[in-house]
């Protein structure tokens, strides 16, 4: 991780990273201006932590991290998405990034808006919802899908009997 400036809080087992925070994970990049990352507080053989002077100092045995809480302008990068929002948290347990914020994902030319959306990074596979209900409500998720032999939006989608 890099940032302009690193606080860390040994008793919450908690590093906040501020000001052009960018975190990175098997190729794939996560940007924000703040980011709170959470540990476990526990050493790799999951025995409690030792007091701070016999570790070491701050930050010696906090274990693995649990959670990262990205604010501000955060942006998920990843091989086949970018996703940008308000505010982000991931989870290490199930690999799972949720977004919030007048969300926009981006693949390709293809671009979606929605309130929340959820991205299980071993997959990729991304959900995007909306608070708002109902076929006219113009606050739903909406997208523009490029078909990929023109620069031209798709048409609508038709079924066929």
């Amino acid at each position: 991780m890099t940032a302009d400036q690193l606080e860390m809080i040994d008793a919450q087992h908690l590093a906040i990273w501020r000001g052009n925070v960018e975190a990175l994970q098997n190729g794939n990049r996560l940007v924000s201006d703040v980011l709170n990352v959470f540990f476990s507080g526990k050493s790799a053989a999951g025995a409690a932590p030792a007091a701070p002077a016999a570790a070491g100092g701050v930050g010696a045995d906090w274990g693995d991290v649990e959670r990262l809480v990205a604010d501000g302008h955060v942006f998920y990068v990843s091989k086949d998405q970018t996703a940008r929002g308000e505010h982000a948290v991931y989870e290490a347990a199930p690999d799972m990034i949720t977004m919030t914020g007048d969300v926009v994902l981006v693949q390709g030319k293809n671009v979606t808006k929605g309130d929340k959306l959820v991205i299980d990074v071993k997959t990729n596979h991304a959900v995007l919802t909306s608070t708002a209900q109902g076929r006219n409500h113009p606050e739903r998720v909406r997208g523009v899908f490029y078909n990929a032999n023109s620069s031209a939006p798709a048409g609508p989608v038709q079924a066929k009997p």
